[in-house]
């Protein structure tokens, strides 16, 4: 029998737009994406094209797909792309969580508004975080973690559950350095970051076993 999610989707919707309000206030975001339902946590808000291709394809393709049909719920500055997502039951309870970063693999000119050339970089990357209730194998395969790059089988457990705020924390730091490190000069917004990690909530000791522990994981 699946077990319920503590956490609860207004928890999840309003992290979400505590991350929309910092990505403007240093002017990261680029977009929102209005032609999908407003707050809509559903898969299917995504094309099936796109649900297909981002299982198997290759990461060109899968960016090239989520662009064309708009298949995120907002785009950076550098066209950069996040994706949310929720799944739950038939009672309505959460089961799945998934959060994605596709960085934009073509070269980025212009000041204002980003826009791509054709020109194919190497040093793209996607970052997605996971919670699965479903999936939860001990020691194989973690209940919360990261994936880096585009290999489903590289899976970084952490202990925690965690929200799009955080997510975006993460990749700021990661990967947007100049901005990240104007950021923690405001007192204000440094705050924010800090007090999104003591505000998650940890993997209930069923889904992390002290076997798991052991190991190395994110904390």
């Amino acid at each position: 029998m699946v077990e319920k999610m503590s956490i609860k989707e207004n928890k999840i919707r309003g992290s979400k737009c505590n991350l929309i309000n910092l990505l403007k206030k240093i002017d990261l975001l680029g977009e929102i994406n209005y032609s999908i339902p407003e707050n809509s946590f559903d898969k299917n808000k995504f094309s099936k094209e796109f649900l297909s291709i981002s299982q198997k394809g290759r990461y060109k393709e899968i960016y090239d797909c989520a662009m064309e049909n708009k298949d995120y719920d907002f785009r950076l500055k550098d066209n950069s792309i996040m994706q949310f997502t929720i799944e739950k039951d038939t009672k309505q309870n959460i089961v799945k969580l998934r959060y994605a970063y596709y960085k934009c693999p073509y070269l980025i000119f212009g000041n204002n508004e980003a826009e791509s050339t054709d020109v194919f970089l190497e040093n793209y990357v996607s970052i997605r975080y996971d919670y699965d209730l479903n999936e939860y194998k001990e020691t194989i395969h973690p209940i919360s973690h990261f994936h880096i790059g585009n290999d489903n089988n590289l899976r970084i457990p952490i202990d925690k559950i965690i929200e799009p705020l955080e997510f975006g924390n993460f990749i700021i730091r990661n990967i947007y350095i100049k901005e990240w490190k104007e950021l923690v000069k405001d007192l204000s917004l440094r705050d924010i970051c800090l007090k999104s990690k003591e505000k998650l909530e940890e993997v209930d000791g069923k889904f992390f076993t002290n076997d798991e522990r052991r190991f190395l994981y994110l904390g």
